[in-house]
């Protein structure tokens, strides 16, 4: 009963807690500050991988935190969460996505272009992707290189380059500066990273029923994968220094 009453105190504090607004001046800062904090992820778990005799746990551990800070540096840039919510998300990064896009959708700044493309019941799958974990947790090789590729897949085929040409026209004026080509191909980029890492934050790190980190071995997929995630993860990182150099550039 306690524990009940908890929950609804915390509920009751957050409705009425005044919501801070950052400057955009603060949001750069931290931006660049996430960037520079991932790069260091980046960096660890590409002397692990370079290694010899691996030890999966922590090369994965890494790449995770490396991917959830860039993500979560994006998702501030581009004003779709607030610095606060990020404590809100935690490890869950595919959550920032999902908030994005159901803000975007209540605040009617979406299109029916990507209203059709997203139905509602996909959401609520989605949302359960996240709580339960497992189906990712134990996705094969071919099924994470599949997710990781689609999307590139789907723009050598000049897919993506004609939806993103369609979505355009229905964006609000407000949303245009978010969705360059660059930035849409990184933001995609981040979003498959995401889906494929996060339940890995704290498996690689503590017992658990689902997988120790010892037993992350050659046999699993997201060993197998690794090589493909640090690659698209370096990517995602080059792209946003350049972001962070051209930032600093115009505000001098």
């Amino acid at each position: 009963m306690s524990c009940i009453f908890c929950k609804l105190v915390t509920l009751i504090r957050r409705q009425f807690k005044r919501k801070r607004i950052y400057s955009d001046d603060e949001i750069n800062c931290y931006y660049a500050s996430l960037v520079k904090c991932a790069g260091l992820d980046i960096q660890v778990a590409n002397i692990l991988n370079s290694q010899k005799d691996k030890n999966y746990a922590p090369i994965i551990y890494h790449l995770q935190q490396g991917v959830e800070k860039l993500t979560k540096a994006e998702m501030i840039l581009r004003k779709a969460i607030s610095i606060d919510e990020l404590k809100e998300i935690n490890h869950k990064t595919p959550q920032a996505f999902m908030l994005e896009l159901n803000k975007a959708i209540k605040q009617s700044k979406v299109g029916s272009f990507i209203k059709e493309l997203v139905s509602t019941s996909e959401l609520k799958e989605a949302e359960k992707l996240i709580k339960k974990q497992n189906k990712i947790i134990n996705s094969s090789e071919q099924e994470l290189n599949g997710l990781l590729t689609f999307y590139d897949a789907q723009k050598e085929q000049g897919i993506t380059n004609q939806l993103y040409k369609d979505a355009k026209k229905e964006l609000s004026p407000e949303l245009l500066n978010n969705y360059s080509q660059e930035r849409t191909d990184n933001y995609m980029n981040l979003f498959f990273l995401s889906w494929c890492t996060f339940p890995h934050a704290e498996l690689t790190r503590y017992p658990n029923k689902k997988i120790n980190p010892w037993e992350y071995n050659s046999d699993k997929g997201i060993v197998q994968v690794i090589p493909l995630i640090l690659k698209k993860t370096k990517e995602s990182l080059n792209y946003m220094k350049e972001n962070i150099n051209y930032n600093q550039k115009n505000n001098k």
